[in-house]
């Protein structure tokens, strides 16, 4: 009895690490919230991929020397996944702040899931971001959310400003990553560097 609740507390203390076509890995990992410096100030990598719509979307359209003028401003990427149980814990606070900056376009980004799971879970959670999906993790891996091995760890946030370089990039959610988003997003939203 007592060795059953010490395995639900490690499981709810750790992540299993999963790879993006929903395997579970057989290793236990644990999983904290990392910021990754070394991409801090870096050209955003490109890229496009379709809405949950079916829309288009290119980012060089919204940041960076060629971006068009009516669209350009900050970005922020929230990508997951609907088994990312932590990705359920960081979006409603994506939206939250989503209204408190009106001026940056937060966007969540589905890493290799078919869009009909995706359409079930966006509807059944009530998340009304805009959600672009990447069914081959091809920009997901760009960015160095989902690593050689085909695994994902997410959430993965990534805030890019309007000249197209990353000012934040994490991996992880715990209570209260937000407010690092909120504290950058205010950076560049007056200013200030």
């Amino acid at each position: 009895m007592i060795y059953s609740r010490i395995l639900i507390a490690l499981l709810l203390l750790f992540t299993i690490p999963m790879h993006v076509d929903g395997q579970v890995d057989s290793t236990v990992q644990v999983e904290t919230s990392t910021t990754i410096d070394s991409v801090i100030g870096t050209a955003a990598p490109t890229f496009f991929l379709k809405s949950l719509e079916g829309d288009p979307f290119f980012l060089s359209r919204y940041v960076g020397e060629d971006a068009r003028e009516r669209l350009q401003k900050p970005l922020v990427f929230s990508f997951f996944a609907s088994w990312c149980i932590p990705c359920r814990a960081e979006i409603p606070k994506l939206h939250d702040i989503q209204g408190e900056f009106p001026q940056v376009g937060i966007m969540l980004v589905n890493v290799a899931e078919k869009p009909d799971t995706v359409s079930r879970f966006v509807t059944k959670m009530g998340f009304d971001l805009p959600v672009l999906l990447d069914p081959y993790s091809v920009v997901a891996k760009k960015y160095k959310v989902v690593n050689k091995q085909n695994m994902a760890r997410l959430p993965a946030t990534v805030i890019i400003d309007e000249a197209g370089l990353i000012r934040y990039f994490h991996q992880g959610y715990q209570k209260g990553d937000e407010e690092k988003v909120r504290e950058v997003l205010g950076d560049i939203t007056s200013g200030e560097e």
